[in-house]
């Protein structure tokens, strides 16, 4: 097989155009190294060769482009070359090379996705390592760099969260800290952490109460009374969280 002409098609692609009418693209890198430029005549054996190499850098040209947006794992990197069907063998020189140009740093990425969910998310450390181990990176890898964290860190993310919520709350005190705490469970902070900020917590719900009780007084005397009523507003605003010796002393209020 003869090559007939060379065109570049960017600044390490060329087509080879072989005088049978077969076309190749073909990476500079592989020119060079078969000595393309030389060599015009080429058997199919080593036609076949020289793709198989050129297929390689393929795959890890692929991969430079995809972490060129952000750090990537290695686990992410294998998924994308996937998609597009790279063979195992392809894929593993990919990930090998830029392991070793230094593209692929996990310990460094486990610090910066770290340091991310900590600007960015509200997310409590298992939610993090949880994200982080479906990454593929390694479990040790993730321990390490969570443990060296402060462990007084988790208290004013936890403050923020709850009196965030606290704002908007429409509970009793019971009611809201146990939506709380299922919250800050679902987020990922640790289970001691969120029992021992929430003891020693207290919201106010007088205001609240009130404003509940109002609309739902109203709502259940549209259709109940005398001993029936009581026993529907008790359980209303019981379910809500709120104390009965404070719905009995609002039910006094209306006797």
């Amino acid at each position: 097989m003869e090559i007939k002409s060379y065109k570049k098609i960017r600044s390490n692609l060329y087509e080879l155009s072989f005088k049978s009418g077969e076309k190749y693209k073909i990476y500079d890198d592989i020119i060079l190294k078969y000595e393309l430029l030389i060599e015009k005549e080429l058997t199919k054996k080593k036609l076949d060769r020289i793709l198989e190499d050129n297929a390689l850098l393929e795959a890890y040209y692929r991969a430079v482009k995809y972490i060129n947006t952000k750090m990537r794992t290695e686990l992410e990197i294998k998924k994308f070359l996937e998609r597009y069907d790279f063979s195992k063998e392809q894929t593993s020189y990919a990930v090998s090379k830029l392991r070793s140009e230094g593209y692929i740093d996990e310990e460094k990425y486990v610090r910066a996705f770290i340091n991310d969910s900590l600007n960015l998310t509200l997310n409590g450390p298992k939610k993090i390592r949880e994200a982080l181990k479906k990454l593929g990176v390694a479990e040790s890898l993730i321990d390490e760099n969570i443990k060296s964290l402060d462990d007084e860190l988790w208290f004013p993310r936890i403050r923020k969260i709850v009196e965030k919520k606290a704002k908007v709350n429409k509970a009793g005190e019971k009611l809201f800290k146990s939506k709380v705490y299922s919250d800050l469970i679902v987020l990922g902070y640790y289970n001691e952490d969120i029992k021992e900020f929430l003891e020693d917590y207290h919201i106010e719900t007088g205001e609240v109460f009130v404003s509940e009780a109002d609309k739902v007084y109203i709502k259940l005397s549209s259709k109940y009374e005398g001993i029936e009523l009581e026993l529907k507003f008790k359980s209303k605003m019981f379910s809500k969280g709120f104390d009965m010796d404070v719905i009995n002393e609002y039910l006094d209020t209306k006797k």
